[in-house]
């Protein structure tokens, strides 16, 4: 056992393509079947592309943070505060050129204490900044949308303490 997890951490190191830094935040709007959650979210971590393909496997790991409250459909019950600091593994597909940003596709796996969360999220960050920098090989007039739109949307399902959630995610970053 251990000369094949030595093999892989040897394999994982000599073909990686490079770390890739993951800073972004945005809102999440969620509900569940008697209440809404909004939420600010934050995400700080790193992944790595394994491979030198365009389109390569990736690996990361990180911290996603939030802070909203809860407002139940009940007008009646009050509103509570909701807070959230999680430990992140992805699974994904990085996408480019191997600089230090690179489009992604990838599931988010979230857990600590009675939290549990599994996302699915696409990040756009290096096409807007190809686009934001002037690097785009072929512009186009209606390129100053990438700009504005979120660099990252992410569905989620959330299970915590209380209920289960699930909501959509638009952050901008890297």
């Amino acid at each position: 056992m251990r000369q094949i997890l030595l093999a892989v951490i040897t394999t994982t190191t000599v073909h990686a393509d490079g770390v890739m830094p993951h800073v972004n935040a945005g809102l999440e709007v969620a509900g569940s079947g008697d209440a809404v959650r909004v939420a600010a979210r934050a995400h700080v971590g790193a992944s790595i592309g394994l491979g030198h393909a365009r389109v390569r496997p990736s690996l990361g790991l990180g911290v996603t943070l939030a802070a909203g409250f809860d407002e139940p459909e009940d007008r009646m019950e009050a509103s509570s505060s909701y807070r959230d600091a999680t430990p992140e593994l992805q699974l994904g597909v990085r996408i480019g050129d191997g600089g230090v940003v690179d489009n992604r596709v990838f599931v988010g796996f979230a857990r600590w204490g009675d939290t549990t969360r599994v996302s699915l999220a696409a990040s756009m960050a290096e096409l807007s900044g190809r686009v934001g920098t002037g690097r785009d090989a072929h512009p186009m007039p209606h390129d100053f949308l990438l700009l504005v739109m979120p660099q990252q949307i992410e569905f989620a399902l959330t299970k915590d303490d209380r209920g289960s959630w699930f909501g959509i995610t638009m952050a901008y970053g890297i």
